[in-house]
């Protein structure tokens, strides 16, 4: 009932529209509407439910309701190589059909031949393939390979072979929604050609769908950190879990398959992703991934005020807690680095640079720019006149306050906790923070400016 309004075009609540305005959007009489509604309501015109399917999906586009919420699972495996056959005997097999139940697969490295796929039509019943095939080496074999196996209930709408033998995307719909996956397998030998190529592929074609970009990367990331974080900024991809294990080989564990997922939900808190690795005695060192894809509900639709988190302002300000107003951390440079390749970028990609680069920072309790006495603000809004806060974090607030209340009556009620009434605490945070806004900084040389980082960089945040 809530979307009645909309379709009428009125700033009414819904409980307050009467018979008559819907009767008119359907063009019948009030009299008769309400009949229809009590007997047959076929005898609508089919023209009018169109018109009223087409609003409602113009609605949900326009608050970004358009999350694949069929996608629940993605799969991602690289099998090292896999000939198909219509034996029972096939173990790759019987897993691939026991993924499908639950989600699209992501293949790398399969040494397909043009041909391979076909033989997948006849074990899997309602299969769709996108796939690249391998590339003939100089001694007769087959490298490389990619494919995206789609399980029935959804409709391959294209396929495209970014470079062939390594990468392919297939664009995946449903009744409401467009996915567009992404299987890449990046050479050990050519991977820093390959990762260039999908960057620029990235930047000369216009994507309208969310992307998810799944597979072997061989430490690219490590190798050619530059490109893979033009990768993450121009894909508008976030790389969820870096550091997790998928590959065991001789050399120990390390992270050489990946799954990114959509900046833009990730950063809106539209979607949780959890990212599990399975190891398989048949894949030859590589495990087998699954992303679970939680659909959270979107409360607030506007991308510059997620409401699962926020950057504290100190992470722009390094010198306003630190002795020195000069310094600009490394982590800062490098998302001035990367704000300045997006000097004319809409507010879409800035957003997404800014976000993806402050999930890549530690976690706010553990960020070793925040001092540990901010954390304590969180107690003023409590309403209980007795706080019990840690004690370590509360002698953070005494040293930056000068220990000016050290003589306030507080008491340490058990190991690592301390006792103290609101009123003082938020007394001591009204010092602190007329100390702080008083405090005055040196004029700095224009020469320095940018130097100082993006806080001095007014007409950019404007």
């Amino acid at each position: 009932m809530s979307i009645l309004p909309r379709i009428l075009q009125v700033e009414t609540p819904w409980w307050e529209l009467t018979l008559a305005q819907v009767a008119e959007l359907v063009h019948h009489e009030p009299d008769d509407f309400f009949q229809v509604l009590l007997l047959d309501t076929r005898t609508i015109d089919p023209a009018i439910i169109d018109f009223i399917g087409q609003t409602i999906l113009q609605y949900r586009e326009t608050i970004r309701q358009d999350l694949p919420f069929r996608l629940k699972r993605l799969h991602v495996w690289n099998v090292s190589g896999w000939t198909p056959t219509q034996t029972g005997n096939d173990p790759k097999l019987r897993l691939v059909r026991r993924l499908l139940h639950t989600g699209p697969v992501s293949l790398q490295e399969t040494r397909w031949h043009r041909e391979t796929s076909q033989s997948l039509y006849h074990s899997i019943p309602g299969l769709q393939i996108a796939h690249t095939a391998g590339l003939q080496t100089e001694r007769g074999g087959v490298s490389g390979g990619a494919a995206v196996l789609i399980p029935p209930g959804w409709r391959l709408d294209r396929t495209e072979e970014i470079i062939p033998g390594r990468i392919v995307l297939a664009v995946i719909q449903d009744r409401y929604s467009k996915v567009g996956l992404i299987s890449a397998y990046l050479h050990p030998h050519s991977k820093g050609d390959e990762l260039r190529e999908l960057v620029r592929w990235t930047k000369s074609n216009k994507v309208d769908f969310p992307l998810y970009i799944s597979g072997d990367f061989n430490q690219a990331d490590i190798a050619y950190p530059d490109v893979w974080s033009d990768l993450l900024i121009y894909a508008r991809v976030t790389d969820v879990q870096p550091t997790l294990h998928t590959f065991e080989g001789p050399n120990g564990l390390s992270a050489l398959d990946r799954i990114l997922c959509p900046t833009e939900y990730i950063a809106a808190a539209q979607i949780d992703v959890i990212i599990a690795a399975h190891r398989r005695h048949h894949l030859s060192g590589h495990y087998q991934l699954t992303a679970r894809f939680m659909v959270r509900p979107c409360v607030k639709s506007d991308l510059k005020d997620p409401i699962h988190q926020n950057i504290p302002a100190d992470v722009f300000c390094p010198g306003r807690t630190e002795a020195d107003p000069y310094t600009v951390p490394n982590d800062l440079q490098e998302l001035i680095r990367r704000l300045q390749r997006h000097q004319h970028a809409d507010e879409i990609d800035f957003v997404a640079t800014l976000w993806s680069w402050w999930r890549e920072q530690p976690v706010p309790s553990k960020h070793p720019r925040i001092p540990e006495h901010e954390h304590l603000r969180k107690y003023l809004k409590a309403r209980a006149e007795i706080l019990h806060i840690p004690s370590h974090q509360f002698k953070a607030l005494q040293s930056a306050t000068y220990q000016i209340f050290a003589s306030l009556p507080v008491q340490e009620f058990q190991d690592g906790k301390t006792s103290i009434r609101s009123d003082i605490l938020k007394q001591m945070f009204d010092f602190y923070d007329q100390v702080s806004a008083s405090r005055q900084y040196s004029q700095i040389e224009q020469t320095n400016l940018q130097a100082r980082g993006i806080g001095n960089n007014i007409g950019f945040w404007n």
